[in-house]
Parts: C-alpha cells; structure tokens; sequence
C-alpha cells in the first residue's frame, strides 16, 4: 500500500490565475524515435540528460498551441517495486505527415514504436520523457467529421514500471531538430 507524508499546507486553489508550475503550459515538444539514440548520460544531483543521436536523425517537432500538447505525471508502483513515474502525453497532430507517423505508416515504428518526447515547458524548464525507458502509443484517436485531426496518447504500457523524466539544457532541445553529424 502507497504511504501518505504529512502535507505541510492548504492545497485550495485561490481566484485568478493558477499558480506557475514546473511543468507549465508546453511551447513546443519535439519527437524521436528511440532508437536514434546512440547513447545519452544523465548528470547526479539534478538530473541533466545529454544526448548523442545516430548521424543524420532529426526529431520531429510537434505542435503545442491551444492545448494540443497536453503532460500527465502520476506515478505507479510502491507495493512490489519502487514507485516510477508513470507519464502519459497527448499529442493532437494537425498535419498530414505527423498524422501518418503516429499510425506507424511512414515512422519507422508507428503504433508498435518506442518513442522519447522532449518538451519546452516555458520558463526555461525543458524536460525529456522516456530516455531509457521509452514511451509506446497507447491510443490513437481520429475523428469521423474529416478534418484529419489525430489525437495520439503516448505513455507507460501497464506492464511497464514506469519512465524517466530528466532535464535538458535549452541549447539541448534546440539542437534536436537538427540532423545529427
């Protein structure tokens, strides 16, 4: 059974604007395929990734405008093994290719895929999600009014443990729309 700790204040939510969070409202997310991941290393203390992809991959940059980005962190486990997060991101994918790729017809991968998604969440916060334990499609959603809209759930399998969430540098997340050397 999971254990509560003291909670050391009121969690009531004031008028107005909610609180800046470390997460906040995603600017812009960027995807890989895992498997254009050569290598990475993660830094102690706070943990800062580093990432080395295989030459010539680029991640694909996904939109966050309106809510079309949306990150969920709960967490799983605590009774049989140590507690993980268990992190689910929505994605709506609005163009044509991005929409292909989540169903797997031109992403090497698709529905069957194993995928790290970086994220700005502005405020200089960028964090990745799955490096070393990465994320599957979980659901795709399209719409039956034609618009070609498809809302993809990327997250934790039920049988999985859980996955990572490291920090990134700015310098980082911009450099992984560019194709590796």
């Amino acid at each position: 059974m999971a254990c509560l700790t003291i909670i050391g204040g009121n969690r009531n939510l004031s008028c107005g604007a909610p609180p800046a969070a470390e997460l906040g409202r995603p600017v812009s997310a960027k995807l890989l395929n895992a498997s254009q991941i050569a290598s990475f290393t993660v830094s102690s203390g706070n943990p800062v990734a580093t990432i080395t992809r295989a030459a010539g991959t680029a991640a694909i940059n996904l939109e966050a405008g309106n809510n079309s980005l949306v990150v969920n962190i709960a967490m799983k486990g605590g009774e049989v093994y140590p507690q993980q997060h268990d992190v689910s991101i929505e994605a709506t994918l609005y163009n044509h290719q991005n929409a292909n790729e989540s169903t797997g017809r031109a992403y090497t991968g698709g529905m069957n895929g194993k995928y790290v998604i970086a994220v700005d969440h502005g405020n200089g916060i960028y964090k990745i999600y799955g490096l070393g334990a990465p994320l599957e499609v979980l659901s795709v959603e399209g719409s039956s009014n034609g618009i070609g809209f498809v809302r993809t759930t990327f997250g934790v399998e039920d049988w999985q443990v859980g996955t990572t969430i490291y920090n990134l540098t700015k310098a980082d997340y911009e450099a992984l729309s560019t194709p590796a050397t």
